[in-house]
C-alpha cells in the first residue's frame, strides 16, 4: 500500500482483520418451569390444567472500530463505539379443558371439549452505549471499561415493551357413527391486545367430516384394501402477526428535541418525545385465512403401502399490510387491512414397504405438492402496489410487485443487457474525447437508431444507474438496461417481472430400514422452478455501500472487468483520447494508439466501483432448484440377551448428521430463502448459512 492509512483501510475489508474491529458477542439464558394437573370426578369426564412460565435473558456485547462505517459517521468522529444490551423476556401460558366422552350402545360415539388459554409476552431491554475512545483501544477493554468513553445519549435507553397478550375461548364436538362416518365441529374466539377495543376478538369456527369407505359392506370382502376415507375440511384461522401498538399512537421519551407536540416541563424537568413512525389506525382487526381441503386416505396389502392424495383451496382476506398513505398526514405508512389472497394446490403422499423380511424391512416416502398463490383484490383504490424486503431494497424501493390477477412474490425490475459497447459512441475531441452517445432517431416514440441512454441527456447523472467516479452511467462498459418500451430512454418505464419465487413444484423422500440390530434413515426435500434474488452477490458486485473505499468483491472480476487505467502508467483512460476513431474538432478521424480498446478486449463485466446505488436488475435473479438431504440417522441396538444381564431393557447408540448436502446450481450458500413467505420472499442478502449439525447419542430403556 502506498501509505498507512490505505493499508489499514484495507485491512478493514480483510475478513479475518475484520472480526478483530467489528464484534458482536452474545450469551443466552432460558429458564423454563411448567405444570399440568388432571382430575377424572365421574367417568368420562377429564379436566386439566397446565401451565408455562419462561423467563429468558440475553446480554449483547457490541463494539465498532474506528474504521467501521459506524465510527466513521459525525457523531463518532471516527472514534471507536461500544455498547452493552441487556434484555428480559418473560412469557407464559395457561390453558384450561374440560372433556368428555361417551357412546350409546357402540354405535354412536361422541365427544366434547371446551376450554380457555391465555399468553402473554413482554420484554424489558437496557442499552448503553459510549463513544469517542482512543482509536487503538481493543474492543473488550472498551467493553469492560465502558466508562472510558463519553456516554452516547441518542442510543443510551431503558424500554419496557407493551404486553402482547392473548386470551381464547374454544368448543369442540365430535360424533361418529360405527367409526364409519365422522363429524367434528370447533368454534373458537381469540381476543388479542395488537387491536383497539370493539376490535380485538375475532370468531373463527370450523367443521370437518369423513366417510370410511372401507367399512362398507360392499368393501369388507376386499382385502387388500385396509382403508379407504374420504374426509373434508371448512374453516377460518386468524393472525395478528404485526407489532404492538398499531392502533394507537404511543410517544417514546427521548434525551433531547425541539418543541414538539407533547413536549413539556413537568416535575423531572424537560422532557422530549419521539413520534411514531406509522400512523395509527383504530379500525385494524384480525387477518383471516379461509381453509378447505379434500383428501382421501387409502390403505392397502396389509399396511404395506398407504396413498394420500390432497387438494386445497385457501382464501386468506383483511391482510394486514402497511399501506403507502399520502405525505400530507406527516406520515408515509399505515397499517391497514387490505385485499385477499387465495392459495391453491395439491399434494400427494406415498408411503411403502419395499422390501420385508423375517430381519430386515426398507421402506420409503414421497411427497409432491404444486402451489399457487394469487392476489385477488388489493385496497379499495389500488389494483397495483409495490413492495421492498427489509434487508435489502433498490433506491426506487418497489422491487416486488402485487398486481390484481397476479402472483404473489413477483421481483419487479430491470432486464440486463450487458454492457455498452464501443460502437454505440463517438468520441469527438470537443467533448475533450470523451463518449458521446449515437444521435438518436425516435419516431412516434420508437427509437429507430442511436444509443439508448441513462440518465445522459441533462448530463446530471441522475440515470437509474447513478454516475460514478469514472462518469455518467451511459458509457463504455458500464451496465446496459434493456429498453423495454423503445423510447430510447431507461427509466421505471422499463420495469417488468424478473422473477418468480413460487416453486412450481416442492416436496420430499425418505428412505429408512432395519436389518437385525442395525437401523438408518435418511430424509430429503426438494423445490423446483422458483428464482432468489442475490443481494448478496450484488453487494460483493458494486461498491454501493462503500463508494470511495476498499471492499471484498468476487475474484471473477480480477480479470473480466472494465479497466479504466493504463496498468503500466496508472493513466487514466476513460476520456478516450488513446482510442483509435476519436475525432478532432472538423470532424476527421485521429489515428491514435489503440490502448483503451486494447485493455478491454476481453472484458465482459462491469467496474465494480461504477454501481454505486442499488438497482433490482435481472443479472441477479437465479433458479433456486434444489434438492437437500435434511438429515441421516444410523443406529445400533445391542441384543437384549446382553442388555437384560445388567437389568436393562434396551440400549441404542446412534450418529446422527443433519443439512449433509445440498445440490443446486444457486451461486449462493443457500437457495431456501424465506421461499412462500410474505410479501418480499426470496431475498439473499448476507444470509449466514445454515449450519451442518453432527451428533452421537445412547438411549437407555430401564
Amino acid at each position: 500500500m502506498e501509505n498507512e492509512a490505505d493499508a489499514e483501510l484495507f485491512n478493514l475489508d480483510n475478513p479475518v482483520a475484520d472480526i478483530a474491529t467489528n464484534i458482536q458477542k452474545k450469551h443466552s439464558y432460558n429458564v423454563s418451569q411448567q405444570f399440568a394437573l388432571k382430575w377424572t370426578p365421574i367417568k368420562g369426564l377429564v379436566l386439566r390444567s397446565e401451565g408455562n412460565y419462561n423467563i429468558s435473558f440475553r446480554d449483547t456485547q457490541r463494539f465498532w472500530g474506528y474504521l467501521t462505517s459506524t465510527a466513521q459517521s459525525a457523531d463518532h468522529q471516527q472514534r471507536p463505539v461500544a455498547a452493552l444490551t441487556n434484555r428480559t423476556v418473560q412469557t407464559y401460558t395457561w390453558t384450561n379443558t374440560a372433556s368428555y366422552d361417551f357412546s350409546i350402545k357402540d354405535t354412536h360415539n361422541l365427544s366434547f371439549l371446551l376450554g380457555q388459554e391465555i399468553y402473554s409476552t413482554q420484554y424489558k431491554e437496557d442499552k448503553q452505549t459510549a463513544h469517542l475512545f482512543d482509536q487503538k483501544i481493543q474492543a473488550m477493554d472498551a467493553l469492560d471499561n465502558m466508562i472510558i468513553g463519553q456516554p452516547y445519549a441518542p442510543d443510551t435507553y431503558t424500554m419496557k415493551s407493551t404486553p402482547n397478550r392473548t386470551a381464547s375461548f374454544f368448543g369442540q364436538a365430535n360424533y361418529n357413527y360405527k367409526h364409519k362416518y365422522l363429524l367434528s365441529a370447533t368454534l373458537r374466539a381469540d381476543g388479542s391486545t395488537k387491536f383497539a377495543q370493539g376490535k380485538q376478538w375475532g370468531w373463527f369456527p370450523s367443521i370437518s367430516g369423513a366417510w370410511v369407505i372401507s367399512q362398507e359392506d360392499f368393501l369388507k370382502d376386499i382385502k387388500w384394501i385396509d382403508q379407504l376415507k374420504i374426509r373434508a375440511a371448512f374453516g377460518l384461522a386468524g393472525n395478528n402477526n404485526i407489532s404492538d401498538d398499531l392502533w394507537r399512537f404511543l410517544y417514546t421519551s427521548a434525551s433531547s428535541g425541539g418543541p414538539n407536540l407533547g413536549d413539556n416541563i413537568g416535575q423531572y424537568g424537560a422532557m422530549y418525545y419521539n413520534i411514531p413512525t406509522t400512523y395509527s389506525n383504530k379500525e385494524i382487526k384480525w387477518e383471516t385465512t379461509i381453509t378447505r381441503n379434500l383428501a382421501a386416505d387409502i390403505s392397502l396389502f396389509g399396511g404395506r403401502l398407504t396413498i394420500t392424495p390432497e387438494i386445497y383451496w385457501n382464501t386468506t382476506r383483511d391482510l394486514l399490510y402497511s399501506s403507502p398513505i399520502p405525505g400530507v398526514s406527516g406520515y408515509t405508512r399505515q397499517m391497514q387491512n387490505i385485499g385477499k389472497v387465495q392459495n391453491n394446490g395439491w399434494e400427494l403422499t406415498v408411503n411403502g414397504d419395499i422390501l420385508r423380511g423375517k430381519d430386515y424391512v426398507l421402506s420409503a416416502n414421497f411427497t409432491l405438492g404444486h402451489n399457487k398463490m394469487t392476489v385477488k383484490a388489493l385496497n379499495a383504490s389500488d389494483n397495483v402496489l409495490y413492495q421492498s424486503a427489509g434487508a435489502w431494497k433498490s433506491a426506487e424501493e418497489n422491487d416486488y410487485r402485487l398486481e390484481v390477477g397476479g402472483e404473489l412474490g413477483l421481483m419487479y425490475g430491470y432486464v440486463y443487457d450487458g454492457l455498452y459497447t464501443w460502437d454505440e459512441f463517438s468520441y469527438p475531441s470537443i467533448s475533450s474525447y470523451l463518449a458521446v452517445p449515437n444521435e438518436k432517431a425516435v419516431v412516434n416514440n420508437i427509437l429507430l437508431g442511436g444509443t439508448v441512454t441513462d440518465g445522459y441527456e441533462g448530463n446530471d447523472g441522475n440515470g437509474v444507474l447513478a454516475s460514478s467516479n469514472s462518469g455518467y452511467s451511459t458509457l463504455p462498459g458500464k451496465i446496459k438496461f434493456k429498453d423495454l418500451n423503445g423510447d430510447g430512454q431507461i427509466d421505471q418505464n422499463d420495469k417488468t417481472v424478473i422473477g418468480r419465487t413460487t416453486p412450481k413444484w416442492q416436496g420430499g423422500f425418505g428412505v429408512s430400514g432395519s436389518w437385525k440390530d442395525f437401523d438408518f434413515v435418511a430424509n430429503f426435500t426438494y423445490m423446483i422452478d422458483f428464482d432468489v434474488y442475490n443481494a448478496t452477490a450484488y453487494a460483493l458486485s458494486s461498491s454501493s455501500n462503500s463508494q470511495n473505499k476498499f471492499q471484498n468483491v468476487y475474484s471473477k472480476f480480477s480479470d473480466r472487468r472494465w479497466r479504466y487505467t493504463d496498468p503500466v502508467t496508472g493513466e487514466c483512460l476513460y476520456r478516450a483520447y488513446y482510442l483509435d476513431g476519436t475525432t478532432d474538432a472538423d470532424g476527421n478521424s485521429i489515428k491514435q494508439p489503440d490502448i483503451y480498446r486494447s485493455l478491454n478486449a476481453n472484458s465482459n463485466l462491469w467496474n465494480p466501483a461504477d454501481v454505486v446505488t442499488n438497482v433490482m436488475n435481472s443479472y441477479f435473479v437465479e433458479d433456486g432448484s434444489f434438492l437437500r438431504c435434511t438429515d441421516v440417522t444410523v443406529g445400533y441396538t445391542l441384543p437384549s440377551k446382553i442388555t437384560q444381564k445388567f437389568f436393562i431393557n434396551k440400549v441404542r447408540a446412534y450418529v446422527s448428521v443433519s443439512n449433509l448436502f445440498i445440490l443446486t446450481k444457486y451461486s449462493g450458500y443457500d437457495p431456501e430463502v424465506d421461499v412462500q413467505s410474505g410479501l418480499t420472499p426470496s431475498m439473499d442478502y448476507n444470509r449466514y448459512p445454515r449450519a451442518r449439525t453432527f451428533s452421537f447419542g445412547v438411549n437407555v430403556t430401564f
